[in-house]
């Protein structure tokens, strides 16, 4: 695990993650405020999640960033098609394993291995689609179907970039409940888990405690960035953000960052236990 720092230069960029906020709207794109999923975005712009995911080049919907700037020009769209279809099946049966690389997704996973994503998150337990990790083993060892199909169509569409009282369904699935503790922190770090579909952190004294050491270590070296380097145990550190939503939001959104790796940390799904050490101003989380 790569560890990660923030630094106390971007206190007040951490704020926009405490306001929440509604995107600003032009013509033909709008700027992601704080608060803002596609989900809303879509229902303000009278479109779909699905059509902005294509017309921004989004690979995961549940993954956009304050000050972004998406086009929404042309995705709003009502047709209606009469269609004939002819459709052909086979199915294959393919084994083995595969070691997800940098760039991979299910859907070139599945592509390259005569399979579904549907079939790939069923057979490896995955949760959201959009969630693998570089060296994550995933199993091959499933039937798969290939489908052919021809089909003429007759569509009439009309576009519209005007506001829509149209609700659109949530891309974001959870099989897993949200975990309260005592500790602000790791409770919006499970509330953020909870909504990737991941398990929640239990709280370790041993961890707790530290952390606790190691913040104040930190706080009081005058190389802070090589003392949190050293540590032996996946770690993040902030200082100047508060506890709880803001500094689990800042991590995740990457915010001020000094090197890379926060958002990583934050949605780890191999971790199951964490402690949290606050010390004059720094926050630093352990876990395993």
């Amino acid at each position: 695990m790569k560890k990660s720092t923030i630094t106390k230069s971007v206190v007040a960029a951490a704020g926009a993650f405490a306001v929440a906020g509604a995107a600003q709207v032009s013509a033909n794109t709008i700027t992601v405020k704080a608060g803002d999923t596609l989900n809303k975005i879509a229902a303000a712009n009278g479109t779909t999640v699905a059509a902005l995911a294509s017309a921004n080049n989004i690979s995961n919907v549940n993954l956009i960033f304050v000050g972004q700037t998406l086009q929404t020009n042309g995705t709003s769209t009502s047709s209606t098609t009469t269609s004939s279809s002819t459709t052909t099946s086979s199915t294959s049966t393919t084994s083995g394993t595969y070691t997800v690389k940098s760039g991979d997704t299910l859907n070139s996973i599945a592509a390259a291995n005569g399979t579904t994503v549907a079939t790939l998150a069923s057979a490896n337990g995955i949760s959201n689609v959009n969630l693998i990790y570089v060296g994550q083993t995933l199993k091959l060892s499933t039937t798969s179907t290939s489908t052919s199909t021809s089909t003429s169509s007759t569509t009439n569409q009309s576009s519209s970039n005007s506001a829509s009282t149209t609700n659109t369904s949530s891309n974001t699935t959870s099989n897993t409940s949200t975990v309260t503790t005592s500790d602000a922190t790791i409770n919006a770090w499970n509330a953020k888990r909870a909504l990737l579909g991941l398990k929640p952190i239990r709280v370790s004294a041993a961890l707790t405690a530290q952390a606790n050491a190691r913040a104040q270590a930190i706080a009081t070296s005058s190389n802070w960035f090589g003392t949190h380097e050293a540590s032996n145990t996946p770690e993040v550190v902030a200082n100047g953000f508060a506890a709880g939503a803001t500094v689990i939001n800042a991590w995740y959104y990457e915010t001020g960052m000094v090197n890379g790796g926060h958002t990583e940390f934050i949605v780890n799904p191999n971790f199951t236990e964490a402690g949290v050490g606050y010390y004059n101003g720094w926050i630093v989380i352990d876990a395993h």
